[in-house]
């Protein structure tokens, strides 16, 4: 494992990283996969789990796999937020309703949410501080549960509270070209408002 080839990939990855702004500290050697999996993100647990190969094998820099683990520890130590796209009617809940495919964790604690089709909230959500969500101009977003704001919500395009709270301790903007329809449920604005 110790091979040129390792040194080479460490300094290749070495210099992207520096050149994008990152700082790496990697030790290539071989670890056991419960250890691998202790420091990558939670999510990624249950498919790399599955694998069956043997870590090393996971590891090499000429498998599939390497660069999904290099992107998956990079984008978790350094901070990297994640965009959430909603680009469908299929609901919040379903994974093919976004780009990239996959629900947004929740609590969504970094990045953003931007929807951009008609979408439904039937289960509790919380946007945490630091992360956002948006309603793009000439789209629908219809609450029927809980929905926590302790970051930023922007709205340009139009919602409907219908059932559940939408709960507001951080920022709401809505745009002048946004709409805000309740016929159901509650609203609570401890944060900031701006229209």
């Amino acid at each position: 494992m110790s091979g040129p080839i390792w040194r080479e990939h460490a300094q290749t990855i070495a210099s992207v990283g520096s050149s994008v702004g990152l700082r790496i500290s990697l030790r290539l050697h071989a670890l056991p996969l419960e250890k691998v999996l202790k420091y990558l993100p939670g999510y990624l647990n249950p498919y790399l789990a599955a694998i069956s190969h043997p870590i090393d094998r996971l590891v090499n820099v000429n498998n599939r796999f390497f660069p999904v683990l290099l992107l998956a520890f990079l984008a978790t130590a350094n901070g990297i937020a994640q965009t959430y796209t909603y680009v469908n009617a299929l609901g919040w809940d379903n994974a093919s309703s976004w780009s990239p495919v996959g629900v947004p964790p929740n609590p969504l604690t970094s990045g953003e949410v931007i929807i951009d089709g008609l979408c439904l909230l039937t289960t509790p959500k919380t946007i945490a501080p630091g992360a956002s969500l948006r309603v793009n101009s000439g789209k629908l977003f219809l609450q029927q549960a809980n929905l926590t704001i302790e970051g930023s919500f922007v709205n340009q395009g139009s919602y409907l509270l219908s059932s559940g709270t939408l709960t507001v301790s951080g920022a709401l903007q809505n745009d002048p070209a946004g709409s805000f329809t309740q016929s159901g449920g509650a609203v609570s604005i401890s944060g900031t408002f701006q229209k």
